[in-house]
This record gives C-alpha cells, structure tokens and sequence, in this order.
C-alpha cells in the first residue's frame, strides 16, 4: 500500500526544521494540488472496493491524524499561512475518511 501523504509529512517535517518560504502562495497553492490527488486517489479506492480498501481508508485516516499533530504551533510568519492550511486540510481529509468508512 502506498502512503498518500508522503509528500506532506516530508512538507511538514521541513517546516518544522525550519525551512524557509519564498513563497508561501505558491508553497499553499502546490499543497492544494497535492490534497486533491490524494482525495481522488482515496475516494477512487472507496468507490472501486479495491482489496483492502477498509484497511486503506483506516490507516489514511490515522496517518492524516497523526501529520495533523506534527504541524508546527509555532514558527516565524512566513510559514504561519501554510501551518493553518495543512492543519485544515488535514482535519477536513480526516472527516472524509471517516464518512468513506461510515463512521460519521
């Protein structure tokens, strides 16, 4: 099974290191490209009842939770935009999974 959110968790431990943002919109707008994929890609597994789906959908969820609890609280302003983003994110990803599963 593939991990959906690598590219965010590598995201979010760079932010947490420190990295700096040149751009913070264009940083926001290429984490919006990258929620949306993993959104169809979830969704398509739901839809397609392809092996192990529920399993997929379960450790998406917890995996979601647990980047959502590593976005940094702090940091200088530069990042405070793209923070509150991916926590957002998160948490509405998050909600979708839980409805993908029937838990609502």
């Amino acid at each position: 099974m593939y991990n959906q959110y690598q590219a965010i968790g590598r995201l979010i431990i760079n932010l947490r290191n420190g990295r700096f943002l040149e751009n913070e919109d264009a940083f926001i707008a290429e984490l919006e490209e990258e929620f949306k994929g993993i959104t169809l890609q979830l969704g398509y597994y739901w839809l397609e009842k392809l092996d192990g789906w529920e399993y997929n959908i379960n450790f998406h969820r917890a995996e979601a939770e647990r980047l959502r609890d590593l976005v940094p609280y702090e940091g200088g302003p530069s990042t405070a935009q793209a923070r509150v983003f991916i926590h957002e994110q998160l948490t509405e990803q998050m909600r979708r999974l839980d409805i993908l599963n029937g838990i609502n």
